[in-house]
């Protein structure tokens, strides 16, 4: 009989050091988890900050005095830029008009003069 509570010593033993070993396993793996939520709620905090700070800059860039007036010089520089290349296309296009024109001109003139010269 001594010998089977000595068993049952032994295995009740075995089974509370099993069991503290899987506490304290289940212990540092919640610490991980904790610690890696913590982590994780920090970046998305940084990230959250980033966004709003560059949602700021976005604002201030385009919505306050200098941030205007830099869209305005921009909105006029190009729109200079199309009234001239506008001018100048059609600048070409009226010197191509009277060239064939005056080219249609001289044809003319020429078949005029064959004519009346046979």
């Amino acid at each position: 009989m001594a010998d089977n509570t000595n068993e049952v010593q032994n295995a009740m033993s075995d089974v509370l050091n099993r069991a503290e070993s899987t506490q304290q396993r289940l212990a540092d793996a919640t610490k991980d988890i904790l610690e890696d939520a913590s982590s994780a709620q920090q970046r998305f905090t940084e990230a959250t900050k980033g966004m709003l700070e560059d949602a700021s800059k976005f604002y201030q860039s385009f919505f306050s005095i200098e941030g205007s007036r830099r869209v305005a010089e921009v909105y006029i520089e190009t729109t200079e830029k199309m009234a001239n290349e506008a001018i100048e296309f059609n600048r070409r296009l009226v010197q191509l008009s009277a060239g064939a024109t005056r080219r249609f001109w001289q044809v003319a003139e020429e078949q005029r003069a064959l004519i009346y010269t046979h």
